[in-house]
């Protein structure tokens, strides 16, 4: 007469719904389960874990890493003429393409909603301002030049500043295109 060890563990529910024929529920869901060794067998699961639901964090840090690059390498030459246009209008299109990237990463390819999708590319964008902010506080220590208090207001404000807008305009783009999407739930009879 063997008896199950039963262990409390934390689990996605939609996941453990869908096992059990019931996918209605909202995915990301978590709650404390009680879980044997044969439900994960049942299941067909051997390892319960998170890291499925941080899935979006390989697109946010990469897309920060971009908007950084972009900042610091692109060349913003001191003189008012063509060529720093040129060069500025390169930074913009650059940043407006990879931010025109993330979203449609997001939203077709993780199928985030319109909400959670503006979230993500917004802190992707705040990210790469505050990575940005804190170069230009770097540079400013080794150069021996610019306001610090300033540049330590940059921190925050910068991040913000480039955020909030963001993810309005996130917003507004992912809501067009899922009103474009077809429903993926509708059955074709």
């Amino acid at each position: 007469m063997s008896t199950k060890r039963r262990h409390p563990v934390w689990c996605d529910t939609s996941s453990w719904l869908t096992a059990r024929g019931r996918s209605n529920l909202r995915p990301n869901r978590w709650e404390l389960r009680v879980w044997s060794a044969g439900d994960a067998q049942t299941f067909g699961h051997t390892n319960v874990n998170a890291s499925g639901n941080y899935q979006w964090l390989r697109g946010v840090i990469p897309f920060g890493l971009v908007y950084l690059v972009v900042g610091v390498a692109f060349p913003n030459p001191s003189a008012p003429n063509e060529m720093q246009f040129i060069w500025r209008l390169a930074a913009w299109l650059t940043c407006a393409g990879a931010f025109a990237i993330h979203i449609g990463l997001e939203h077709f390819r993780l199928r985030s909603s319109p909400r959670r999708t503006a979230l993500h590319a917004a802190v992707s964008v705040a990210l790469g301002a505050f990575a940005l902010a804190a170069a230009a506080n770097i540079h400013a220590l080794t150069a021996g030049t610019g306001n610090r208090r300033l540049l330590a207001l940059a921190l925050m404000i910068w991040p913000i500043m480039t955020g909030v807008p963001a993810f309005v305009v996130a917003l507004a783009a992912a809501t067009g295109l899922a009103r474009v999407r077809p429903n993926d739930n509708s059955s074709s009879t």
